[in-house]
């Protein structure tokens, strides 16, 4: 999703000098990682731990192992030259999360990118902000400065577009229980306020998408041809991409 690699590049570029973190938090079989290492990663990005359930950081291991192509970008056997780590934990026991990084070791003093991609939707409405608020109890002490960054479904209850969702996803064994339980920008603004996190911003993809750059947008209108334009509004009105900061000044991620 070129918004939210936008967002990961912008904080990568900051303060060049200065090495980074990033923290994928329910990675599944993202492939962000292989795609900026295949690119040349910048040389700030010093750490990329991918967090899941334990059965599927064991699934990914085994598919990078079989790739040549992959297992040579991701050194899973060289810990000591390759920033890439793979991480089993459950977000939604908040607690043991946290005990899991200090083990990896994430450090709270050097600049931390939080990712959480389509995952909040899939939390109960309490576990949410128990995730947000104990990520900034172990980064927010440390010099950092820590971002995290967002990308979720919404919807009002009486929105029919989040029920005919939820219906959908329910006939595949699928919950969305956090969909309806943040339904806007300014709930999820709030969201990261209540739990500690400073300058939040939130866009829909709408405004998201006019914020890339021009080339970028024609390329996707190229592979993509929006024949329904009114659909494709829609279906980005429904999807948020929001961030916060632990620290003194507000990160201009999407420029």
């Amino acid at each position: 999703m070129a918004s939210f690699q936008r967002c990961i590049t912008s904080f990568l570029a900051l303060a060049p000098e200065r090495p980074k973190q990033i923290l994928s938090l329910g990675a599944g079989f993202d492939t962000a990682f292989f795609r900026l290492r295949a690119q040349g990663l910048p040389p700030s990005l010093s750490l990329w731990v991918e967090v899941d359930f334990d059965s599927i950081i064991q699934r990914k291991e085994a598919i990078i192992r079989r790739s040549p192509a992959l297992a040579s970008l991701a050194s899973l056997d060289a810990p000591q030259t390759s920033p890439y780590r793979l991480v089993g934990a459950d977000l939604a026991t908040a607690d043991r999360l946290i005990e899991t990084l200090r083990k990896v070791p994430l450090d709270p003093n050097v600049p931390t990118l939080v990712i959480l991609e389509c995952v909040t939707v899939y939390l109960q409405p309490a576990e949410v902000p128990a995730l947000l608020r104990a990520l900034g109890g172990y980064f927010g002490p440390g010099a950092g400065p820590c971002a995290v960054l967002g990308y979720d479904p919404t919807s009002e209850a009486t929105d029919r577009f989040g029920l005919i969702m939820i219906e959908n996803l329910r006939s595949r064994g699928i919950e969305v229980p956090s969909l309806m339980a943040f339904p806007s920008c300014q709930a999820r603004q709030q969201l990261l306020t209540s739990c500690g996190w400073r300058f939040p911003q939130c866009l829909n993809m709408n405004e998201a998408y006019a914020k890339l750059p021009v080339q970028d947008r024609r390329r996707v209108e190229r592979t993509q041809p929006l024949d329904e334009l009114e659909e494709f509004r829609l279906l980005h009105q429904h999807y948020v991409l929001w961030w916060g900061v632990l620290g003194d000044n507000p990160l201009a991620l999407m420029g």
